[in-house]
């Protein structure tokens, strides 16, 4: 049995949502500290980068509210009285206005933003769900909090990987560097490489290629189907 772990990232890239698809158990790692950046907190749970149709790489985000001092990720607000929501669909669509599935795609977005929560991790958890579902991906979703955890760093993740049933535990790419193989011998825990691999496909009428991206990039130019296709067969 694999699991897999992860802070909610906001509107992740391809890779998260296949190392969920290659998991049996995914955990949504929301009791860990949030990465701050700067005023506006910029990390890649709150924000993602899209494709826009003329300026090429971008990001698009999720405003928040900074508080003093270090915030547990699942404590961190969305900034209220914010219309961010219209900004960042209204900014997708003219991003992606030439895409071949620019109106499946808006309406898959219309259905997350009528997500209704002040915090930022509820919003992500939620709107990587809607997302699984449309796409077919039926991987068992768990989120930390529910699992009463004590420890910290890799140990955390070999404690998460033990309570959910299972015995393997897959990282992503450079998870080798910062991992002590140690914690996973003492909970008896095989460690195993995601090995993902970006898959190319068409985005505009070029052919420069523009990887990392959100998986919304994937969604509008590929639509739901052959966005779940992709993530299967990688």
């Amino acid at each position: 049995m694999i699991c897999a772990i992860h802070q909610p990232n906001f509107f992740p890239w391809l890779g998260y949502f296949d190392k969920i698809a290659k998991s049996d158990v995914f955990v949504f790692l929301n009791q860990v500290d949030y990465e701050k950046s700067g005023h506006s907190m910029q990390c890649y749970t709150n924000r993602v980068a899209i494709l826009d149709n003329k300026n090429g790489k971008k990001y698009i985000h999720c405003p928040v509210v900074r508080e003093h001092g270090p915030q547990k990720i699942d404590t961190v607000k969305i900034k209220p009285d914010s219309d961010w929501k219209t900004v960042v669909l209204n900014g997708l669509i003219e991003s992606y206005k030439y895409a071949p599935y620019r109106e499946e795609t808006a309406g898959l977005l219309e259905k997350i933003f009528e997500i209704n929560t002040q915090f930022l991790s509820e919003f992500n958890i939620r709107a990587i769900e809607i997302i699984l579902d449309s796409l077919g991906i039926r991987t068992r979703l768990i989120r930390q909090d529910e699992l009463n955890t004590s420890f910290h760093s890799t140990e955390l993740l070999a404690e998460i990987t033990d309570k959910v049933g299972c015995d393997r535990y897959l990282y992503g790419g450079g998870g080798h560097k910062y991992q002590e193989q140690e914690c996973f011998d003492k909970w008896n825990i095989i460690a195993v490489s995601q090995d993902f691999v970006f898959p190319k496909y068409m985005q505009r009428s070029n052919n420069c290629f523009v990887g990392g991206l959100s998986i919304l990039d994937a969604l509008f130019w590929l639509g739901i189907d052959g966005t779940g296709k992709m993530i299967v067969n990688n």
